[in-house]
């Protein structure tokens, strides 16, 4: 029996999909330094990560590289 709302259903299934973010989120000391960031990058898009200064653009590069802990 398969559970409906895996994380693997919701994940597309186009094989032109690089990355696929959903939900991305990070705290420090309670206070919410990114939140509900989602995103799909796909072959031959080019991505923009853009916003004022504290916004969180290098949190959200430090997540998906693993540089910081979720």
């Amino acid at each position: 029996m398969s559970d409906k709302n895996s994380m693997t259903d919701a994940l597309p299934t186009d094989a032109s999909v690089l990355l696929c973010v959903e939900h991305l989120r990070r705290e420090v000391d309670g206070k919410p330094i990114v939140r509900e960031a989602t995103f799909t990058l796909s072959t031959g898009e080019v991505l923009a990560i853009t916003g004022p200064s504290g916004a969180g653009k290098s949190s959200v590069l430090r997540l998906l590289n693993r540089l910081d802990a979720l």
